[in-house]
């Protein structure tokens, strides 16, 4: 059995466990301590966000839309939507329909991962390591045929318009905010809505790792070109929910945590789809899922400590 390199550790875990009274580790540190899965948002937090906007009624309206624009492709459509519901319940369980989903994407927008990253100049190149980077490797292991996979033209399709009934969406959403919260709303305009990403580091406290994590790779690199290191990224309009995935579940808990949040423009044209279009999503995970950007996103620290980090994205 390999010896755990307990030496290199960043710091000792945090306990999730109240001891004699005294409130948990994660409590004394002003942290989210980590739970048991599905991770969604609470109710109160989700009212204070003004999701109460996507009721079933509305969402079967924006999901319609998109079936309809989809009648040409029914087979595509069916093999998508198996593989996004196979990444929503667990993007670390590589099946068969994500295999078909991802392997569709890499062929579908040809070096879509590392696009971006291989036209940047050497100094960038350098300090970000082609290592950073997931392979979609894995999904040789389904010796999947032509057949089995997504037609590009049904890619295609499926990918430009859940993009446009989304942002659709978060506007119709932006305007019910409004007119329920006037100026106490979170956001006045559309280009002002808050997006956010919750990466949790479990790993970092087990072992030195060979291959840098998010949080590792960016660093002390203030307003310095940000990649994507996975084919797929999930964000999320809901605060509680993303720090939930920040912090991780009990069994798998974000000892080492990294918030990213930013406004629309960081994911808009690289939307592939969301709970809003799909109903392959988890409710209340309030899920928009991304491909890799193709325009140039900057990292914009705003803190940093031991346990808990967070930087911005924005085009500027």
């Amino acid at each position: 059995m390999k010896k755990k390199n307990r030496e290199n550790r960043f710091q000792k875990k945090l306990s999730h466990k109240e001891s004699k009274g005294e409130a948990s580790e994660y409590a004394q540190e002003f942290l989210k301590t980590p739970e048991d899965g599905p991770l969604v948002t609470d109710d109160a937090y989700a009212e204070l966000d003004a999701l109460e906007y996507f009721n079933n009624k509305r969402l079967q309206k924006f999901r319609q839309r998109l079936l309809s624009l989809m009648s040409h492709y029914p087979d595509d459509l069916r093999k998508i939507e198996a593989g996004l519901s196979s990444y929503a319940h667990s993007a670390a369980i590589h099946t068969r329909e994500l295999a078909v989903l991802v392997r569709s994407l890499s062929m579908t927008f040809e070096n879509i991962l590392l696009e971006n990253y291989e036209s940047s100049d050497d100094g960038i190149r350098q300090v970000i390591k082609a290592s950073y980077f997931d392979t979609t490797d894995w999904t040789i292991d389904f010796d999947l045929k032509p057949e089995d996979l997504i037609t590009p033209d049904g890619l295609r399709h499926y990918r430009s318009n859940a993009n446009k009934i989304t942002i659709s969406a978060m506007n119709h959403w932006l305007s019910y905010m409004v007119k329920k919260e006037g100026e106490n709303s979170l956001a006045q305009h559309y280009d002002e809505l808050f997006i956010q990403k919750g990466v949790n580091h479990a790993r970092y406290y087990q072992e030195v790792q060979l291959k840098a994590d998010m949080l590792s790779a960016y660093t002390g690199l203030h307003h310095f070109p940000f990649f994507e290191s996975d084919i797929l990224s999930s964000y999320s309009i809901s605060f509680d929910v993303a720090g939930k995935f920040m912090a991780g579940t009990i069994n798998s808990k974000g000892q080492r945590r990294l918030m990213i949040d930013g406004h629309p423009e960081m994911i808009e044209g690289r939307i592939l789809s969301s709970w809003m279009v799909s109903p392959s999503f988890i409710d209340g995970q309030f899920e928009i899922l991304c491909l890799p950007n193709q325009f140039t996103l900057y990292v914009n620290w705003k803190n940093y400590d031991e346990i808990a980090a967070g930087f911005g994205l924005s085009r500027t």
